[in-house]
């Protein structure tokens, strides 16, 4: 009885492996066929591509201005020599040439990001402005 048993689980155990193998070689053969169809729609959608030529605006950037550029009178910033309040971009260095402090300036205040830098150009923080108070 136990040799009828023995065999039937063996039976059993090698029927299910060739039953799983099959399966799996099926899945594979769907997956194959289903890359295959969309590499070949991806191939034919490229040549429906229209390219349309634009031409930009021709914009000259704006300045931007270091610290010994900007005076601060009554909490407002101006270049030298002008009445009207600074906007544009400003920044800093450190004494090595990098980058300090980043910020920009909408009517004379601090509007945007105020982004401060390590002498090793590492990002020690950053600080948001609207209307030169802190957000």
């Amino acid at each position: 009885m136990k040799n009828i048993i023995c065999i039937l689980a063996l039976f059993f155990f090698i029927s299910d492996c060739s039953a799983d193998a099959r399966v799996l070689a099926q899945l594979r053969a769907k997956s194959s066929a289903k890359a295959k169809s969309v590499v070949s729609k991806t191939k034919k959608s490229k040549k429906n591509v229209r390219h349309v030529n634009r031409v930009l605006k021709k914009t000259t950037p704006k300045p931007i201005i270091t610290k010994k550029d900007l005076d601060i009178k009554n909490d407002l910033a101006y270049l030298p020599n002008e009445d009207k309040p600074f906007t544009g971009k400003h920044e800093q260095y450190h004494s090595n040439g990098k980058k300090f402090v980043e910020t920009n300036y909408k009517e004379g205040k601090r509007n945007g990001l105020l982004i401060v830098w390590d002498e090793y150009e590492h990002k020690v923080g950053e600080l948001s402005y609207i209307d030169g108070e802190p957000d």
